[in-house]
């Protein structure tokens, strides 16, 4: 599932690959444009405050308080998604 409804209230998990270069968190489910640019402005407009990452290589993302999106880091789609965001500039 995308995140395609704003103001979600309840706590989701959710598949999604995540890297974190630097300022910029890349996210996405699927190796398709379409769900890359749907989840980076989803996760702009759902206010995406900080990620972390523990030893087990799972990912939080912080929306608010009352809402957390777990992300799955896998590190062989890290230039994967660096190739679709050069695609998206």
């Amino acid at each position: 599932m995308i995140l395609n409804e704003p103001g979600i209230k309840n706590k989701e998990v959710y598949n999604l690959k995540v890297y974190d270069m630097g300022d910029l968190v890349v996210v996405y489910k699927s190796q398709f444009l379409h769900d890359v640019y749907l989840m980076k402005h989803k996760l702009e407009e759902q206010n995406i405050t900080s990620y972390t990452r523990n030893e087990n290589v799972t990912a939080t993302i912080g929306v608010s308080m009352l809402e957390q999106y777990k992300l799955v880091v896998d590190e062989k789609d890290v230039e994967r998604a660096i190739e679709i965001l050069d695609k998206l500039e």
